[in-house]
């Protein structure tokens, strides 16, 4: 992290990395997430007790999942630990894409354990239904899961997440270069972390401010580092 002075520009520079904050307050809604963020705000207000959540990498699903669980008193656990969430209890799963054959059976066993009570959020990059699951009864049961997409950030996303990154970090930086950014980057949150970071540490080595041709070598750089991917 860096200290700016009034007009943006660096003067100290620090060891200390702004990380995004996955707080309800730093989720920018757009037309990209609004219908995720819409159905995972209503909790417990679902139309079942499981809802598969389901984006490409890099498009805020682990801020969104973060949120509800904020709200649901929900805790994360990991395909392997499927079998330590209890009827009545909240809970995310994240990466829910290549379960093994067991991790499949421990899926299902939980999938009628929530059915009366509780809450689970199955974030994966494609939908469950399509997964190549190892029994008929698994297959008909995340069939009915409630499916809720969230697309690649769209334009107006990203500009309002860069802004928001570049005044986590005081740095004045112009619109032209908001423009610039906005309409060559990656379409992902990691590209646009990895694109503000560089661009700071580069402001702050040559004691410059970003600038339009700054932020051409930084996008040069790191371009298709960070495609989205299905």
């Amino acid at each position: 992290m860096s200290d700016r002075d009034s007009h943006g520009q660096a003067v100290l520079g620090f060891d200390l990395d702004p990380a995004p904050a996955f707080s309800r307050e730093a989720f920018t809604v757009s037309p990209a997430n609004r219908r995720a963020f819409s159905l995972l705000d209503a909790w417990p207000d679902w139309p079942a007790p499981f809802i598969n959540l389901v984006g490409p990498d890099g498009a805020g699903k682990s801020h969104l999942a973060r949120i509800w669980a904020d709200k649901a008193g929900a805790y994360f656990v990991d395909l392997g630990s499927l079998y330590r969430i209890s009827p009545g209890q909240c809970a995310v799963v994240d990466d829910v894409d290549a379960p093994t054959e067991a991790q499949q059976n421990a899926l299902f066993h939980l999938y009628n354990r929530l059915m009366a009570r509780g809450g689970l959020l199955l974030v994966s990059r494609q939908p469950l239904s399509r997964l190549a699951t190892t029994t008929a009864d698994l297959a008909s049961r995340l069939r009915a899961v409630p499916v809720v997409e969230i697309a690649a950030p769209d334009d107006a996303l990203l500009e309002a997440v860069l802004r928001k990154r570049f005044d986590d970090r005081q740095l004045g930086v112009e619109q032209p270069v908001i423009d610039y950014m906005v309409s060559r980057m990656d379409r992902s949150f990691a590209a646009l972390e990895a694109a503000v970071q560089r661009l700071d540490e580069l402001a702050l080595s040559r004691k410059r401010a970003v600038t339009v041709p700054l932020a051409r070598e930084v996008l040069a750089q790191t371009s298709g580092q960070f495609s989205l991917e299905l």
